[in-house]
């Protein structure tokens, strides 16, 4: 090979090797400055907001001026809520793991209350939450267990000489006090969601550890009206609320007419329903309402 020919290889292979260096510095420069369309905040959120529509826009920005863990879509933020103590500027970028969805929120049972529904706490234990097994949006009838003093309750009831009737001065009292009302959420002595929160841990490849115990529950929210959340909470004043687990509604079962299958045909109907425990659980609890009145400018008066 002639003294030429390698000038023109040479050349050659200069010229491809600037033509390379200038190639990839132009793709890692466009690569920087091409457009991204991502999710920014068209006002000031504040911790523990629920996104809207009406908050956010997309916007294209540079990639490189674009922090890590950015919220890309609409569809990534929407519907979801900013963490406690972590509000969001007007005009900012929406870190991704900053947001949780609604069941993931600590309050995620009381903000899921319908209209007219109020919110009325339990404490359980394993056995009374049917082995861990009660999850949120579980249906459940409610019964108070209480030893009552027979006589009291002989008056409470209309009948005369009802202690007479048993050994003991007291009566195990066991009724019903509110069927099918919602549990909305399950939490253990810390106040942690047992089912909905996730593990913080994972594995090297990322994968969650399988061998995470399952949290015990302690406390039961459940959705009830105001007339019922009165009634429960006199009813802890008298004895324990138990939750138990109803396979069929109570409609369902006089649907079918299978209540004869429960209970004797002579048994009274206000066995079978909560209204004899309701008007049990009044005459044993002082009732304001009896004795005292609000007149028209506010103030309480005696009756």
């Amino acid at each position: 090979m002639n003294l030429a020919s390698k000038k023109v290889i040479a050349g050659t292979a200069a010229i491809a090797v600037v033509a390379g260096v200038w190639g990839y510095s132009y793709m890692q420069t466009e690569s920087k400055i091409k457009p991204v369309k991502v999710v920014v905040t068209k006002q000031d959120i504040a911790p523990h907001t629920k996104i809207t529509a009406d908050m956010i826009a997309e916007k294209e920005f540079p990639v490189s001026g674009i922090p890590p863990k950015t919220a890309l879509k609409k569809e990534d933020v929407l519907g979801k809520w900013t963490k406690d103590g972590y509000g969001i500027a007007a005009n900012s970028y929406m870190n991704s793991t900053k947001l949780a969805k609604e069941e993931e929120l600590t309050d995620a049972g009381v903000i899921s209350l319908k209209e007219g529904e109020y919110a009325f706490t339990l404490p359980v234990d394993i056995e009374t939450s049917n082995g861990n097994a009660i999850v949120p949006n579980t249906y459940v009838d409610l019964y108070l267990a209480a030893n009552l003093d027979a006589e009291k309750l002989g008056q409470a009831v209309g009948i005369q000489n009802l202690e007479k009737k048993f050994i003991s001065p007291t009566v195990k009292y066991f009724g019903l006090a509110a069927k099918k009302v919602r549990v909305i959420s399950v939490k253990d002595g810390n106040t942690t969601d047992v089912f909905n929160a996730l593990p913080n841990t994972e594995n090297a490849d990322g994968s969650k550890p399988s061998n995470i115990d399952r949290r015990q529950a302690r406390l039961y929210t459940i959705a009830v009206t105001n007339e019922t959340l009165q009634t429960l909470n006199k009813a802890k004043l008298i004895g324990n609320v138990i939750p138990v687990t109803n396979g069929q509604s109570y409609e369902d079962l006089i649907k079918d007419k299978k209540v004869s299958k429960y209970t004797d045909e002579t048994t009274p109907n206000s066995i079978n329903s909560d209204v004899l425990t309701k008007d049990l659980i009044e005459k044993l609890s002082y009732d304001p309402k009896q004795y005292f009145k609000v007149d028209d400018k506010g103030k309480l008066i005696k009756k």
